[in-house]
């Protein structure tokens, strides 16, 4: 089974593909529901549009190691904990900005290629908090570290001096 063409098909059942060694396209035209741990473990699955789906249950990709490229419509509402879990190739993934959306900060953890977040058509909200994403989260951190390392060492126009004792103007 390499190809799945789900035509009308609006539930993909938990387990449905679960492990399947050779599967490697799948076409979800109408599905909205992706059960638990539907393609979990397809290490052979490379990418997925899933322009209608609303909701995407746990471990629902978990360990599809080749998958990179992941499309949503502006119909999601929810993906649940560790759908993407240690999808190491996942490099891209096309989601709606809509709160609500991320329900735990585990569904991409694995993912350390993941670069690329597109934002589709959705409620614009002030704020991405709700995209809670590790990687961007380290590499924020690891910025704001980096400046306060170099803050304390920067020159200004004006200093005080400690050893000078008139009033340390330079």
């Amino acid at each position: 089974l390499r190809r799945v063409i789900m035509r009308g098909v609006k539930i993909v059942e938990e387990d449905a593909f679960n492990c399947c060694k050779a599967l490697m396209e799948v076409e979800c035209g109408k599905v909205e529901i992706i059960g638990v741990d539907a393609f979990g473990g397809c290490p052979l699955l490379r990418g997925i549009n899933l322009p209608s789906a609303r909701i995407v249950e746990e471990y629902s990709f978990c360990f599809c190691k080749a998958l990179t490229d992941v499309k949503f419509g502006s119909n999601l509402e929810q993906i649940e904990e560790r759908a993407f879990w240690d999808c190491k190739s996942l490099e891209q993934i096309t989601v709606p900005l809509k709160n609500g959306i991320i329900t735990t900060d585990d569904i991409f953890s694995g993912c350390v290629n993941l670069r690329h977040v597109d934002l589709v058509e959705g409620e614009l909200h002030e704020n991405v908090a709700a995209l809670q994403l590790e990687v961007w989260r380290v590499d924020m951190n690891e910025e704001i570290d980096s400046i306060n390392q170099i803050l304390p060492n920067a020159r200004a126009g004006y200093y005080i001096d400690e050893d000078d004792e008139d009033d340390g103007e330079k």
